[in-house]
């Protein structure tokens, strides 16, 4: 049987994409398939796959584009290895990644969830690799909920599906699927393996290899639509501990998410042309904050998290809703003085 398949969904990736499937292809330990999903590409992608013409690559064309969540969800349907490993176009495995992945299994009994480490490397167009900076999972007791430290983005769990190695047993067994058609589908996806998960282990060796140019600070800008995906992701998270029955038990965890929502949410905002920062966005954000979860008590309580789980970088958001509550409320002051004036001088008129 097949150990391993590693899913590659890709669109107009010929700049990256030998590379990266070169990676899996020279891997010391050979049992696994290359599941290939080409959303639409228009570029010379498929040159690529036809050069390298290897019996491990298993290639699926899709006709029209669709966001990855639906290439993912194909390459889990025919996915026949064990373990399934999620590789974006764009990055490569570490040298002898999957020999280490196996050894790892052994280890621990052949675990639902492998959480390992992984490589940010960081590269300019003009410069190249400007940096590169290691990032690891901590090492956490076997009766550790997982799912909370996920909640909160702590002790190295992140709601990347790259940086886990699942079962394919609990995927389908457990229907997990991404959400599709829409932004920010792997944060639920994440969410869900691991929470229907019963036993996960962490591997605190960097597997994978994840390439960010600094240039997409420029070309990946926020949209309304993100915005608004990005929201309905985090209602399908909150919407799914509902189902479960879970609320109680994650209480913290879940207000802790959601304020950190929010923040982002408005970070989102900040970053958006101002020719896109419709009044009907301007009202969303406001009901945002005048929502139940938005009050002192509960700003407090994620600042206490904050500080007791040492989150790095995250403080910001809880400053951000401030400053925007601020701000909001004293627009809103003077548009009720404005239209008091306003009316006054009309009842002078009459």
């Amino acid at each position: 049987m097949t150990t391993f398949s590693v899913i590659i969904p890709f669109y107009n990736a010929e700049a990256t994409l030998e590379k990266c499937i070169r990676s899996v292809l020279s891997q010391t330990y050979n049992n696994f398939e290359i599941i290939l999903i080409d959303d639409a590409s228009e570029d010379k992608s498929m040159e690529i796959i036809n050069k390298l013409n290897n019996d491990k690559i298993i290639l699926i064309t899709n006709k029209t584009n669709s966001l990855v969540g639906f290439s993912r969800n194909q390459g889990i349907d025919i996915a026949k290895g064990e373990y399934i490993l999620f590789l974006d176009s764009d990055d490569f495995l570490a040298e002898n990644a999957l020999i280490q992945l196996i050894q790892k299994l052994k280890i621990e009994n052949f675990p639902d969830i492998i959480l390992f480490g992984y490589n940010i490397i960081i590269k300019s167009l003009r410069k190249g690799i400007v940096l590169t900076v290691k990032k690891c999972p901590t090492l956490l007791p076997n009766e550790v909920d997982w799912t909370k430290y996920l909640l909160l983005g702590a002790k190295g769990f992140k709601p990347m599906p790259w940086c886990y190695l699942y079962s394919s047993k609990l995927l389908k067994e457990n229907k997990i699927k991404f959400p599709e058609g829409i932004y920010y589908e792997d944060v639920f996806f994440v969410i869900k393996a691991v929470f229907y998960s019963e036993n996960l282990k962490v591997f605190e060796v960097p597997i994978y290899n994840y390439c960010c140019l600094k240039e997409d600070s420029i070309t990946n800008k926020p949209t309304i639509q993100k915005i608004e995906d990005f929201i309905s992701v985090h209602n399908l998270i909150d919407d799914f501990f509902l189902s479960h029955e879970k609320t109680d038990v994650y209480n913290n965890e879940l207000i802790y998410k959601n304020i950190i929502c929010i923040g982002i949410v408005l970070r989102m905002y900040l970053k958006l042309p101002k020719k896109q920062r419709s009044n009907d966005l301007v009202v969303s954000l406001k009901e945002l904050l005048k929502s139940d979860i938005v009050t002192r008590p509960n700003l407090n309580k994620v600042i206490k998290i904050i500080n007791e789980e040492n989150i790095n970088g995250t403080y910001y958001f809880i400053r951000l809703i401030k400053h925007f509550r601020f701000s909001f409320l004293i627009a809103d002051l003077l548009y009720s003085h404005s239209m008091k004036n306003e009316l006054e001088s009309m009842r002078s008129i009459e």
